[in-house]
């Protein structure tokens, strides 16, 4: 019989790890290891119970040492799967993204605040949110920083489009993992890219606003999260908000709507890229990144019979590689490559459009 998997829950709050505790003791297939009041102990517990931990549970907001530092230090000494228990409010939400880029490979959010009380109703979710890390590897450390060379020039762009839409199309599907990918593969895309571009990135409202926030920040397109009425220009990424499902019309407006959950998600790339198909004809590039599942593979699809180019992240670099093996193993893709590749990659199907 194989062991339970360990975690370590890591919050200041008694209560929090008590209830996190019983939620993690009754599922049948994780044990708690430990639990720590703030990111020293978390430190010393990890080394203390050397290879008995899988996932680390981590509060943001802690005495000593916060979430943010400790992962940061877990990434150099030990890198671990790690799990963000972040607050719904917006500060918890930039802190979550920053802890997404720096190597957390997920988050769950407390409904009602730093000590919830609620937090035991979400206990199935907080499960399937810690099998997804166990079915995640082991992240790295942090790379962003390593050099990617594109040959096309990088001033910022500024936004433009065409009658009847853009002339060509980037559509990018992503989940676990998706943040950290993104922000690693978009810097890179350069201003000149000539194409439209649109991310489905699985995640809650609000964090959607401030990924797009962030990736703008850093990249020489515009990223912006996508409004009702937004027309798809090239030199511009629109990202998908959370809880809402993105259609795009013909003459490339995106439309929102509150249509229930399609597989569990809202938004759904599938549904997505299958209304970006009939306007895109051959002139689309398909990306499937990092995630659990397979959303992206029928909307892919669709794309690919017009014959359009299907491009994935592949298993060296994938976080989690459900989507991509996905789109892959179904002949799909047309190639894979990892994560500091695929830039030049897309860049060279936009070009060959």
């Amino acid at each position: 019989m194989s062991r339970k998997h360990g975690i370590l829950i890591v919050d200041d709050s008694a209560f929090m790890r008590k209830v996190i505790t019983e939620i993690v003791s009754g599922s049948g297939r994780y044990e708690v290891v430990d639990t720590a009041r703030d990111g020293m102990e978390a430190l010393e517990s990890l080394k203390r119970h050397n290879g008995a931990i899988d996932v680390v549970t981590l509060d943001i907001n802690m005495p000593r040492m916060d979430g943010l530092s400790c992962l940061r230090e877990i990434m150099k000494q030990k890198p671990t799967r790690v799990v963000m228990v972040s607050s719904l409010t917006s500060e918890g939400a930039q802190e979550t993204i920053q802890a997404l880029e720096d190597g957390a490979v997920d988050f769950i959010c407390k409904p009602g605040g730093s000590i919830s009380i609620e937090f035991k109703g979400i206990g199935p979710q907080f499960l399937q949110v810690l099998d997804q890390a166990m079915a995640s590897r082991i992240p790295t450390p942090n790379t962003r920083s390593r050099t990617i060379v594109v040959n096309h020039r990088v001033e910022r762009a500024t936004a433009s489009h065409m009658g009847g839409g853009p002339r060509k199309l980037v559509a990018i599907a992503s989940s676990t993992g998706g943040p950290k990918a993104l922000a690693q593969f978009l810097p890179a895309i350069p201003a000149d890219i000539g194409a439209a571009m649109v991310v489905v990135q699985h995640m809650p409202a609000k964090f959607t606003a401030l990924l797009a926030e962030r990736l703008n920040e850093i990249c020489k397109i515009r990223v912006k999260e996508a409004a009702d009425g937004d027309r798809l220009s090239a030199g511009l990424c629109l990202v998908a908000p959370g809880g809402r499902h993105m259609e795009v019309s013909r003459d490339g407006i995106v439309k929102l709507n509150d249509s229930p959950a399609i597989g569990g998600l809202r938004p759904c790339a599938d549904l997505t890229f299958r209304t970006m198909a009939p306007m895109a004809g051959r002139r689309a590039v398909g990306v499937v990144l990092t995630g659990m599942g397979k959303d992206g593979t029928e909307g892919c699809n669709a794309f690919k019979k017009n014959g359009c180019r299907i491009l994935a992240e592949s298993q060296e670099t994938a976080l989690i590689y459900g989507m991509p093996r996905n789109v892959i193993e179904t002949r799909i893709a047309d190639a894979a490559y990892p994560i500091h590749e695929l830039p030049q990659a897309v860049v060279d199907a936009v070009d060959a459009i």
